[in-house]
């Protein structure tokens, strides 16, 4: 993902594994204290998903860190990234 060989990262196993090796390899951008792990959610919108931030591995997240998802959230679909996603139904 550093090297945009890869887009999103997956997985089968132990999300706080995952969080915790993306802190170390990826890092947190400047201002964010927790990052969140995010989602597809299925929806019957015109897009046919909602995107949903800190859906798991975070068990410590307080007020200020939900106000940084929160913060975080409205952007993502600005960025492009979940542009090729259908739902299937």
């Amino acid at each position: 993902m550093r090297s945009h060989e890869a887009s999103v990262a997956v997985s089968c196993g132990n999300t706080g594994a995952l969080m915790a090796v993306s802190m170390i390899r990826l890092r947190k951008l400047p201002g964010v204290n927790r990052p969140a792990i995010a989602c597809f959610w299925p929806s019957r919108n015109p897009q046919g998903f909602n995107i949903m931030l800190d859906v798991g591995a975070d068990v410590k997240a307080d007020a200020p860190d939900l106000l940084q998802y929160a913060l975080m959230g409205p952007p993502m679909p600005a960025t492009g990234w979940a542009s090729n996603v259908r739902a299937s139904g």
